[in-house]
């Protein structure tokens, strides 16, 4: 893949433009014009600055902006590090649901046992004499 600032500089080496000028034209400072055709973003204040030079310096020399500012974007996230919450092992969590299956299973009986019970008390019946 090609890279944003090869593209520039190949676009200002084919009009023959050198830097002084695209920096007066484009107000731009010449260190900035630099920092962007070899795409050293320590050269900038800031991302903002990095990405609105960008967008005006492409401009200038005709290019598909939308093209430059992705090629720029890719390579940000391709030197972006790997978020440490991705490198660790993530344990699964099966006690909370485990626990919380267990008490509902246990309540769930312990109110079917007090039912039966309570039937046999109230009504006389047997537990087990009304499935025969």
């Amino acid at each position: 893949m090609e890279s944003y600032g090869n593209i520039l500089k190949q676009a200002r080496e084919a009009k023959n433009l050198d830097l002084d000028t695209i920096a007066r034209e484009t107000s731009i400072i010449r260190s900035y014009v630099e920092g962007l055709e070899n795409e050293d973003n320590s050269a900038f204040p800031s991302e903002a600055y990095l990405v609105g030079f960008l967008k005006i310096y492409s401009d200038y020399l005709g290019l598909n902006t939308d093209q430059i500012l992705l090629l720029y974007k890719n390579k940000v996230l391709q030197e972006s590090p790997v978020p440490v919450e991705l490198l660790q092992k993530q344990e699964k969590k099966y006690f909370v649901p485990l626990i919380t299956g267990l008490s509902v299973g246990f309540v769930v009986i312990v109110l079917l046992v007090l039912f039966f019970i309570f039937k046999k008390l109230l009504f006389g019946v047997p537990i087990m004499a009304q499935w025969k």
